[in-house]
């Protein structure tokens, strides 16, 4: 799990001894340990035929971009990117922000995440400073996803006020070719898409 620290995951005291185990890879410490997990985890999973996808992480772990598709989550992090590019890994764009859309739209939504705010426009607009980290290499970006966390989502209501239309928007950025997407067109033509959600009895 991304989510937990190190020192909860082993105890620091216990982490020498625990790493003697290993004494054969030449692991110093926990980061290394972690490595060492993902390169076997890897391996196992490709010698049942299988690609795997996993957090930007791995980029650092000395993992084949054969073996492995880069799922690049950390916004803050463009460096981390720019290395899973040279080092020739395919990408899932999936930035935390704006692509996490637990976070609310506006200071004044009470129900989410508050530590950032993900907008319409952010969503729309999030590969324009990105996408000349790519330029030439774009057969390496396979997709984007946008994630939807529900810790702080109550019911099925919120779910589809917090999702859409952000969706639609990073749909908007997947499909449609880079040279001409317009946010204003776009405005314009999302009332035929709130629409058809009415109909649908999503939004």
């Amino acid at each position: 799990d991304d989510d937990v620290a190190f020192l909860d995951l082993l105890a620091e005291d216990g982490l020498d001894g625990f790493l003697l185990g290993f004494d054969d890879k030449g692991l110093a410490d926990e980061v290394e340990l972690e490595h060492y997990f993902m390169r076997r985890m890897v391996d196992s999973i490709v010698s049942k035929g299988k690609t795997v996808i996993a957090w930007d992480e791995i980029v650092d772990a000395g993992i084949s971009p054969d073996k492995a598709v880069v799922m690049w989550w950390r916004h803050d992090k463009p460096a981390q990117l720019r290395k899973a590019l040279d080092g020739g890994y395919r990408i899932l764009l999936t930035p935390r922000l704006p692509l996490y859309f637990d976070f609310v739209e506006h200071p004044k939504h009470i129900y989410g995440r508050h530590d950032a705010y993900t907008t319409l426009e952010s969503v729309f607009r999030f590969t324009d400073t990105l996408a000349p980290m790519w330029k030439g290499r774009e057969g390496q970006i396979l997709g984007l996803q946008a994630n939807m966390w529900t810790e702080r989502i109550a019911d099925e209501r919120r779910l589809d006020y917090m999702t859409f239309p952000r969706l639609v928007a990073a749909a908007e950025v997947a499909w449609a070719d880079p040279d001409q997407k317009d946010y204003n067109r776009f405005l314009k033509k999302l009332p035929v898409y709130l629409h058809d959600l009415d109909r649908l009895g999503i939004y």
